[in-house]
């Protein structure tokens, strides 16, 4: 997971110049939603075609995470299902003669891409009456995905459950684009702003994943859902951010003690990622500790750099 990209300085847009660590992308299975359980439970011919739609929209979300398209193509069509899968995880058993209460606004859909419109709202399906309360229409579907932090794969029961993969798997998504863009020296190419924005967005998503979203996860350590990894990729994909605004600082000849203040701030953020799993077995992401390890050395030594140059000219040595 770990490697090593060198810079060619005589061209204008290079691989970034870093050491890179990634989690492997989260796997799912097919889901098809105008069969089995919810299926049955759909009243009229509208509603299996809203099933229908629901299913192209998940595959279509699904193919592009395992895509390299530009990240908006990829934003919309996860936005897209997300819109269908709150719509389905607020739906309640109704009788046939009552309404179905409109759906609340989608907060996952908007954490996905909060500056793209949002998708125009999907009829809910009309549904055979049931035990109130119960959210036995939430749960009518299993989901598996895989883990990308302990390798073993899980079913999930639930929609909100589904909500928190798929948004985890986009945030992993957005930090495994973010390295495969180029850099440029500097930092105004397009390339170089969307792999910004990547990493950005990868720590908001991780983060409402955290705040909004936990609590419908069962918690198990040492997985995807164990909020010291949360936690700690959140500041990952933070600092990785901000070294992109280190390097463009750099590159405009920045004050010294200015860039010593980011590399210290860089540090303190990859300082408290190791932190967060240092408690974790041994056997549990080795490569991000040692990648950890190495991006806290390498940024001590970059503000102590900074910090010299910034006495020297004020002529504080000796």
């Amino acid at each position: 997971h770990t490697h090593t990209q060198t810079t060619n300085m005589a061209a204008k847009s290079t691989p970034t110049p870093t050491w890179v660590f990634r989690c492997p992308q989260k796997a799912t299975a097919t889901v098809t939603f105008d069969q089995g359980r919810l299926a049955c439970a759909a009243q009229a011919g509208t509603s299996i075609a809203t099933l229908r739609t629901m299913t192209a929209a998940r595959r279509e979300a699904v193919t592009s995470l395992s895509s390299s398209s530009p990240a908006d193509t990829v934003l919309a069509s996860v936005q897209a299902y997300l819109a269908h899968a709150v719509a389905l995880g607020s739906i309640q058993h109704q009788s046939a003669a009552s309404p179905a209460p409109a759906a609340s606004p989608a907060p996952a859909a908007a954490a996905a891409a909060s500056t793209s419109p949002a998708p125009t709202p999907t009829p809910a399906p009309a549904l055979v009456p049931g035990p109130a309360g119960t959210g036995r229409i939430q749960t009518a579907t299993n989901f598996k995905w895989s883990d990308c932090v302990s390798g073993m794969t899980g079913t999930f029961g639930s929609i909100e459950e589904e909500e928190c993969c798929m948004l985890m798997a986009l945030a992993i998504w957005c930090l495994r684009k973010s390295a495969s863009l180029p850099f440029s020296s500097d930092g105004e190419d397009p390339a170089t702003k969307e792999a910004f924005h990547c990493l950005r967005r990868a720590a908001g998503l991780m983060t409402f994943v955290s705040e909004q979203r936990h609590r419908a996860v069962s918690h198990h350590p040492g997985t995807d859902f164990d909020e010291r990894i949360l936690k700690s990729f959140t500041l990952q994909a933070l600092a990785e951010a901000e070294e992109i605004t280190l390097e463009r600082g750099r590159q405009r000849n920045h004050s010294p003690s200015l860039l010593a203040s980011i590399a210290a701030d860089i540090r303190a953020k990859f300082t408290e990622a190791g932190k967060l799993v240092s408690d974790l077995p041994e056997t549990t992401l080795p490569p991000f500790r040692t990648y950890l390890a190495f991006k806290v050395a390498f940024y001590e030594a970059y503000m102590l750099c900074y910090q010299g140059l910034d006495l020297f000219a004020q002529e504080k040595c000796g």
